[in-house]
């Protein structure tokens, strides 16, 4: 098992232990490891649902700020 939340920095993430977390959920190693081959496979992101569970999105759209820098 491991556990996806919101980390002390703000940001969201996994980690094997529960104490770097303001809040979290469990999830299980199979979970886990099909959400984050997923992502990279799909080219998506790991964001939380509404009840903080980990789901895959889509990258958004690139603004036409960022595609002027490419």
């Amino acid at each position: 098992m491991v556990f996806y939340g919101r980390l002390q920095n703000g940001q969201y993430g996994f980690d094997l232990t529960n104490e770097q977390f303001i809040s979290y959920v469990e999830v299980s190693d199979s979970d886990h490891i099909e959400l984050v081959c997923k992502a990279n496979k799909q080219q998506q992101q790991i964001v939380p649902d509404k009840n903080g569970y980990p789901i895959l999105v889509d990258y958004p759209a690139p603004t036409e700020e960022e595609l002027k820098e490419r």
